[in-house]
């Protein structure tokens, strides 16, 4: 196989005020995927004569530039000359390249150049300040190949063009490069190309190459020659034109394999699938059959022409990853497309059929929103992070506009859908991590977290202030934040767009609204309680227009609004909800029917109650509480009627025995939910009617410490392990009639 080399032409030369000094050397170059190392010496300001100069150590860029550090200790403020030449080393000494130099300034202080004004000449240079000036924009990076400069009033053949910049006080170096001007008559560009290795020959006594008119030109038929070694000897090109010669410049060489025939297909259809054609930086040429690193930019293949990785971060690839889009390369290893505008499916592209060596996979910085299988195992470094997110701006979100928004059902218990990349765990293999997310708005202000409840089987939601202001449909931005464990989720720090939806009247945002809420709003309305979780506009029952955020305005008509909302759902289909008791309620309330009156045997203050009632309409139901501080409201149903019981005034129900109610009809109460002052749900044991007679010889154990009260409702002042020790009689044990 003959090694050939490629040619392609680049320049890049950037003004630095820093000594270690980088310099960007104008070249043709032959590599582009990997760095070269080189010999280069150089000295400041006075030229001691080859080999006495400074030695260091120079890198050739994927980019063809050559760069190095020179040391500038101890220089004077001011305009100084360096000089450089690379040079290689044989049998027979050291080969030395055409001797280089720049002009650099030492500022007088350490500041970073801020660049104010930019100027350019021909030829002669008129000195500092006299050049013509550019036109320049914040950001703006100046070079000599993408400066616009006139070049009116120039006669064909060569002129020096220069370029120099001016900021924080001084200017930078001046930046040369030699121009061949056309004349409108000349057609020919380059008339002739010659090339030698390591030392000079002179202008027109090195190696030529043939021209043909009107192609690009390419070096792909220069032979590499058995007494040369790529990675010690230097290969120098330089190009007649007009009436002079160019610049002589230094190339870089790589050995040209054959492309596997299946990569190379491959290659070229993920190019088209994916807009080569609109990419960043330099785009594929996918004529070529060869490994040419000048035509494949960013691929790297092994001796036998296959794909061993491919690094495009940040190349405006766009596009969907699907099944028809996926890359089939048995000897890929590496694959990063960070940075990109990639949707769609990480588990088409990264598939172990197709991608069987893939073992470090970089999709992060993307807007990618599924995972849709588990991903192979033989990939050990996966990064999924940051979708929807810029890498340099944590306040833009590439696409999030265009996504369609998860759903935040808080009327739902939190039964959230997130995209299935929020639920793939690689390390643990699983695809139903929970992790936690926290809810933003637009500039990062944290507006609630979700987190997920084992017991529950969903998120529970937890608003970062008191009270929630957000309204129905208010957009949030869900960013998931767990770190490690088996809920982290690797599309960690990803953002999608969601939207928050409420249930009318659920005040504590639990997913329902029933008494709970009437308390809680009652206690915002009274000012108490007010750290507890409250949404503003959940609270917000009552059609009044008046709602604003701002002015957080909620009052009486809300309460009894809410009121009517519990009561439509009471002994409604589909009203029973798994509920779930606080950790504070230890102990069981116990409400029973004596004959029509509704007794409450409590453990617990009762701030508030519902309750369904079978076989009464609310013309037959009565309260028995003090109707000052307690207010009740009634609907009828289908089969009977349904109540809701609350304290304007923030009272409660003392424990013990109390009369709630009493009815005139045959009826039974068939559901009963209760709540204590800080609108928590208190655990209720419920029995339809007392039984009218009860043999009884001792209590069980578990009822041992139970209250027994007389038919009066009195509460004895003792506690009983069995009934033998009380005069005979009825008493009330725990809601049952028991005789003794």
């Amino acid at each position: 196989m003959n090694k050939t080399t490629t040619l392609s032409h680049s320049l890049a030369r950037r003004w630095t005020r820093r000594l270690g000094l980088s310099l960007f050397i104008l070249m043709l170059h032959l590599s582009a995927s990997a760095q070269q190392q080189l010999l280069v010496e150089y000295w400041i300001d006075n030229d001691p004569g080859m080999g006495l100069a400074q030695t260091v150590s120079a890198t050739i860029g994927s980019d063809g530039n050559i760069s190095f550090d020179a040391v500038a200790d101890g220089l004077a403020p001011g305009s100084h000359l360096l000089g450089f030449r690379a040079y290689s080393v044989n049998e027979t000494g050291n080969n030395y390249g055409p001797t280089l130099t720049q002009n650099f300034i030492v500022p007088n202080t350490g500041e970073e150049a801020l660049i104010s004004r930019v100027e350019y000449f021909w030829d002669d240079d008129p000195g500092y300040g006299e050049g013509t000036s550019i036109a320049i924009s914040p950001d703006e990076e100046i070079t000599l190949q993408n400066v616009s400069v006139s070049a009116e009033n120039l006669t064909p053949g060569v002129h020096l063009l220069g370029l120099r910049a001016y900021g924080n006080g001084g200017w930078g170096p001046t930046l040369r490069q030699q121009v061949m001007v056309i004349g409108a008559e000349n057609d020919a560009i380059i008339t002739y190309l010659e090339y030698f290795w390591n030392d000079d020959p002179g202008f027109g006594q090195a190696t030529g190459i043939a021209l043909t008119p009107a192609t690009e030109l390419r070096m792909d038929d220069i032979e590499i020659p058995a007494d040369k070694d790529p990675t010690t000897d230097l290969l120098f090109v330089r190009a007649y034109g007009g009436e002079g010669w160019g610049p002589t410049i230094t190339c870089t060489v790589e050995e040209l394999i054959d492309i596997a025939e299946a990569d190379l297909a491959a290659l070229r259809k993920f190019y088209a699938d994916f807009g080569g054609e609109t990419w960043n930086g330099r785009q594929w040429d996918t004529t070529t059959d060869n490994t040419a690193s000048v035509s494949w930019s960013g691929v790297d293949f092994d001796s036998e022409g296959h794909v061993t990785a491919i690094e495009l971060p940040d190349r405006n690839i766009s596009g969907t990853l699907s099944v028809a889009t996926a890359l089939t390369l048995p000897r890929l290893g590496s694959l990063d497309l960070s940075g990109n505008l990639l949707r769609g499916d990480a588990a088409a592209l990264a598939n172990g059929e197709r991608l069987p060596l893939l073992a470090t996979l970089d999709l992060s910085f993307n807007q990618i929103d599924e995972v849709s299988a588990l991903l192979p195992p033989t990939i050990t470094t996966l990064n999924l992070s940051n979708q929807h997110r810029a890498r340099n701006n944590n306040k833009v979100f590439p696409g999030l506009d265009e996504q369609t928004a998860i759903g935040l059902d808080v009327s739902n218990e939190m039964a959230v859908s997130v995209p299935s990349v929020l639920s793939y765990n690689h390390t643990w293999q699983s695809m139903d991590a929970h992790p936690q997310l926290t809810a933003y708005d637009r500039n990062l202000n944290t507006k609630a977290w979700l987190t997920w409840s084992a017991a529950l089987g969903a998120y529970t939601f937890s608003p970062s202030g008191m009270p929630m202001k957000e309204a129905q449909d208010a957009e949030v931005i869900i960013v998931p934040t767990t770190t490690s464990g088996e809920n982290y989720a690797n599309a960690y720090n990803s953002a999608y767009r969601a939207q928050l939806h409420f249930t009318e009247g659920d005040a504590n945002l639990s997913g329902w609204t029933d008494v709970n809420d009437v308390q809680r709003t009652l206690n915002y309305v009274l000012n108490t309680n007010n750290s507890s979780t409250f949404g503003l506009w959940a609270a917000n029952t009552y059609d009044d227009d008046e709602y604003d955020a701002e002015s957080e305005t909620i009052n009486i008509q809300d309460i009894v609004s809410t009121v009517n909302i519990v009561l439509a759902n009471e002994g409604s289909p589909g009203s029973a909800r798994r509920r779930v008791m606080p950790a504070e309620a230890a102990s069981t309330n116990v409400v029973f029917a004596d004959g029509r009156t509704l007794m409450l045997d409590a453990n617990d203050e009762v701030a508030a109650f519902s309750l369904h009632l079978r076989g009464a309409k609310s013309s037959q139901v009565k309260l028995l509480l003090n109707s000052r501080q307690w207010q009740m409201q009634t609907r009828d149903t289908g089969d009977g009627m349904s109540l809701v019981v609350f304290s304007p005034t923030g009272s409660t129900l003392p424990t013990g025995l109390s009369q709630l109610l009493r009815w005139t009809a045959d009826a039974e109460p068939t559901s009963m939910q209760a709540t204590d002052i800080e609108a928590r749900e208190l655990p209720v044991t419920l029995h339809g009617s007392v039984a009218s007679t009860v043999e009884y010889v001792a209590l069980p154990t578990q009822q041992a410490d139970a209250s027994i009260y007389d038919l009066q409702g009195r509460r004895l002042n003792t506690q009983h392990s069995t009934l033998n020790n009380l005069k005979p009689g009825i008493y009330i044990v725990n809601g049952q009639k028991i005789r003794r």
